[in-house]
């Protein structure tokens, strides 16, 4: 693995954050488990090692396994005063770690950066670079959703979960189809209502939309029109990929900001769907 690069350059030198105590705490129980690898001691130490330069501390060998463990605690918790060094340190240490003896290096950056998420750090690994998602929150929908999805009402809080963690570990494409699964299940709710004077007749999203798309306030006929535009786009495998797979010829590349984009707009679209429902005079939510 290349080392990590930082978004600002400047977070070398001045700290943006520090590491939270229950972040610092799960990164301190992955080194428990590599330690039982190999030689426990040598393996603490090696990590002790490499937080001591990061906080500029002199470091010594420990003369037992407890006091490697109680020393590496200590520098742990200095260098948690800068979570982007932080973080970089511990993935280098792993790396540097398993090159030495086995020659492959056990970095799980999944797991990594489902640590940084989890607990809020306001960071992760994207492309191998630590990047600042503090400025960052997600587009949320309106809660509750339409009586009519009640019985998927969990699944879809958990697809909207998973879409952020999945985005943080860099699997755009699963963030988005996460998404675009609630977007089809709320737009079932309209089925058979009367919207803008015209029953709805539809019994999925490909053929809801569309007949919403005629009816109503022009902003909203032009929602809709939007909403099919980028369904349709993220449909095509020449095109998005995402729900009938990649052409694997003519398909597009997607990055990582791409997909937050096209997640934001799906999450507003879902945002956009809700609200309609809720001006139906027939079942406002409760």
């Amino acid at each position: 693995m290349r080392a990590l690069e930082f978004e600002d350059p400047q977070w070398i030198g001045t700290s943006p954050g520090e590491l939270d105590e229950s972040a610092l705490g799960e990164f301190r129980q992955l080194i428990d488990k590599i330690s039982m690898m190999g030689d426990r001691k040598k393996t603490l130490e090696h990590f002790s090692r490499c937080f001591s330069r990061t906080t500029g501390t002199e470091y010594g060998n420990s003369s037992t396994e407890d006091w490697a463990s109680s020393d590496l605690d200590r520098f742990m918790s200095l260098a948690s005063a800068n979570a982007p060094l932080f973080i970089a340190t511990f993935c280098n240490a792993c790396d540097s770690l398993h090159a030495s003896t086995s020659g492959k290096s056990l970095l799980d950056m999944d797991r990594i950066n489902r640590i940084l998420v989890e607990n809020n750090t306001g960071f992760e690994i994207v492309e191998n670079t630590i990047v600042s998602t503090s400025v960052r929150e997600p587009i949320p929908a309106p809660e509750p959703l339409p009586p009519e999805l009640s019985q998927v009402e969990a699944e879809m809080k958990q697809s909207l979960e998973d879409s952020e963690k999945l985005l943080a570990e860099g699997k755009g494409r699963q963030a988005i189809s996460e998404l675009l699964w609630v977007l089809e299940s709320v737009s079932t709710a309209f089925k058979g209502t009367d919207y803008q004077g015209s029953t709805i007749k539809g019994e999925y999203f490909s053929r809801i939309i569309p007949a919403m798309k005629n009816h109503g306030s022009v902003h909203r006929k032009k929602f809709n029109q939007w909403m099919m535009a980028l369904h349709g786009h993220l449909s095509s495998p020449k095109e998005g990929g995402i729900r009938h797979g990649t052409d694997v010829v003519d398909g597009q590349d997607l990055d990582i900001h791409e997909a937050r984009l096209f997640c934001d707009l799906i999450r507003s679209y879902i945002n956009h769907l809700i609200a309609e429902y809720n001006r139906l005079p027939r079942s406002p939510f409760m």
